[in-house]
């Protein structure tokens, strides 16, 4: 007798994995939720294996003839032992020909558009420990809309979720996002080819954020603010970068440190100016600030940058060295700036050469090299110390 309510247990667990039963409880279920959300669901397919192994296929949700999400195939395959100790071990989760519209289900954010392949490796999800263990996001033809109109206030007595994310790997190709503040007039679109991230470590109790290396490769990318009327030259209110690759690695923000290497850096904006490369290590502490080795390079133009300071320099006793070179072509700068060639003839004009190389405190800076030089025009130099 004291079997029988066991046995009738393991008989319902087995029924489950039954097709016929999982149609029927398919259905049930979905007039159920349908007449409790008011929405419109459909399943095509619901398919589950032994142990835990869930595949849905041919999901539609429509809300006021509105598609708000559906997709051709969801996949998600969990090992069973873990969860007995609070552990989510994911074998497999893979989403596949998704289309998504939030509408109004989010106060001031709305999303929509399409996921073509989305792929996610774990190793654990601990929820003893709020520790959560990836091993690889792959996720191809992304291409959302998000649009952000927000005029709700952010609860400041919110407690931070105390969470680790661990990342080894994220892969993201032929992808778009584009975002939109109606509210300040103001649009960013980037398109990406290849975006690889690898080794995130987000702790969001201690709000420190850190990735091992970032690569992307000929993206594009646009912004715009206000009017739509692009100016001649570098116009800051519309922005339009192509071919915009970078690569950077040891990227780490935190409240106390911020730092980035870069290794290479570089765009075609609209107006016509080009950056080959950027290089160079960037450091801030909560008092000092360091940057070394900083070079940027143009076509025809130079310019390289090594600071030491800390923060407050005016009241701190710690030296500062600062070694800074510019070789500016007046070419480069006049397309910058929007200047014509029938405005100004500067073809006969050599480039502006300078350099500074100073070091010392507030109270003694010492002026080691000032140089300054417009070829065939003026040259100046200045060296010297300045006291308080």
């Amino acid at each position: 007798v004291l079997l029988i309510p066991i046995i009738i247990f393991a008989l319902l667990i087995v029924s489950l994995y039954i097709p016929s039963v999982q149609n029927f409880i398919q259905k049930k279920a979905t007039s159920y939720v349908s007449e409790a959300t008011g929405m419109d669901i459909s399943i095509g397919r619901v398919d589950l294996r032994f142990p835990l192994n869930l595949l849905v296929r041919d999901v539609t949700i429509l809300q006021e003839k509105d598609t708000m999400l559906s997709f051709s195939e969801l996949n998600v395959s969990v090992q069973v032992l873990p969860l007995l100790k609070k552990k989510v071990m994911l074998n497999t989760l893979m989403l596949n020909q998704a289309k998504v519209n939030t509408r109004s289900l989010i106060d001031g954010v709305k999303v929509k558009g399409t996921l073509g392949d989305i792929k996610v490796g774990t190793r654990l999800v601990d929820l003893d420990t709020s520790i959560a263990d990836f091993t690889d996001i792959y996720l191809d033809q992304i291409n959302l809309l998000v649009v952000l109109a927000d005029t709700t206030e952010t609860k400041s007595d919110e407690e931070p979720l105390d969470w680790t994310i661990l990342l080894d790997n994220i892969n993201l190709t032929n992808s778009s996002v584009d975002l939109q503040m109606p509210l300040d007039s103001m649009t960013l679109g980037a398109h990406l080819p290849s975006l690889n991230v690898r080794g995130v470590n987000i702790d969001l109790g201690a709000g420190n954020y850190g990735v091992s290396r970032i690569d992307l490769s000929e993206a594009a990318l646009t912004y715009q603010s206000g009017s739509i009327v692009r100016q001649l030259g570098v116009d800051p209110n519309n922005l339009d970068f192509k071919t915009l690759s970078l690569s950077f690695d040891s990227v780490f923000y935190g409240e106390k440190l911020i730092q980035a290497n870069i290794e290479t850096f570089s765009f075609l904006e609209k107006s016509g100016i080009q950056v080959n490369s950027l290089e160079g290590r960037l450091k801030m502490t909560d008092e000092y600030f360091s940057c070394s080795n900083l070079s940027l390079r143009t076509p025809l133009s130079l310019f390289t940058l090594g600071v030491d300071a800390p923060l407050n320099w005016c009241n701190d006793t710690v030296p500062t060295q600062i070694d800074a070179s510019v070789h500016l072509s007046l070419k480069e700068l006049a397309m910058a700036l929007g200047v014509k060639d029938e405005d100004v003839d500067i073809s006969t004009w050599g480039p502006i050469i300078a350099k500074v190389k100073a070091s010392g405190t507030a109270d003694n800076l010492r002026l080691d090299e000032v140089y300054a030089e417009l070829s065939d025009s003026f040259i100046s130099t200045i060296h010297g110390a300045a006291k308080k």
